[in-house]
């Protein structure tokens, strides 16, 4: 790893930057989890401030966009259209670490469940009077219409605070979104995607 000199080369900093820089988020992401499983269903939870909600998306869609490239799909998110139509400025109060791992799941999925070579996933922003809506898109297997009245089920099958994996579901959503006084939406055909939405208030 080291020239003759016994120095490390520009380009095996850069990746040794690009790890460490790597490792701290998971570390940060890590404290985050263990802080918020502790007290999963206590609707004060949640560290609220102001934020730019276009932002967030944003950096959301760029980690995924090489997870999505492996199956030849492609994330559509026009974000100069979404900053150049903020009727607030894109700015929103809300919990940054929630909302970031409620979007980042919901995209996952849609690469997840989504054919190789398929449509691309569609994300759209709006800013609405009142409030905020994210709109995900996918053309993948769809889910079953039982299925989808579970998922929107004010009853879930389970309790997030008990479930390690609730992170990763969309139970840990719909609580993200409630936390949030928002609105969550499913619609899904078998065989032809499935298009999720949040929609939540600025305030």
């Amino acid at each position: 790893m080291l020239d003759k000199a016994g120095n490390m080369s520009l380009i095996q900093f850069n990746y040794k930057e690009k790890a460490e820089a790597q490792l701290k988020r998971l570390n940060t992401l890590i404290r985050y989890e263990q802080k918020h499983y502790k007290n999963f269903l206590n609707s004060r939870e949640g560290s609220f401030e102001i934020i730019n909600i276009g932002d967030l998306v944003k950096d959301v869609v760029f980690d995924l966009i090489s997870v999505a490239k492996k199956k030849n799909l492609d994330i559509n998110y026009d974000s100069e259209k979404v900053d150049n139509s903020q009727t607030q400025s894109g700015k929103v109060i809300g919990d940054p670490w929630l909302l970031s791992l409620s979007i980042f799941n919901l995209l996952s999925n849609a690469i997840r469940y989504s054919k190789p070579d398929s449509k691309s996933i569609q994300v759209d922003l709006t800013y609405q009077v009142d409030s905020w809506i994210l709109r995900i898109q996918d053309f993948g297997i769809g889910i079953s219409p039982l299925d989808v009245e579970k998922i929107l089920s004010d009853t879930p099958d389970r309790s997030p605070a008990q479930d390690t994996q609730a992170v990763h579901g969309l139970d840990f959503v719909k609580y993200v979104v409630k936390l949030h006084r928002g609105r969550f939406n499913l619609e899904s055909k078998l065989g032809k995607g499935s298009t999720f939405t949040l929609d939540i208030p600025y305030y």
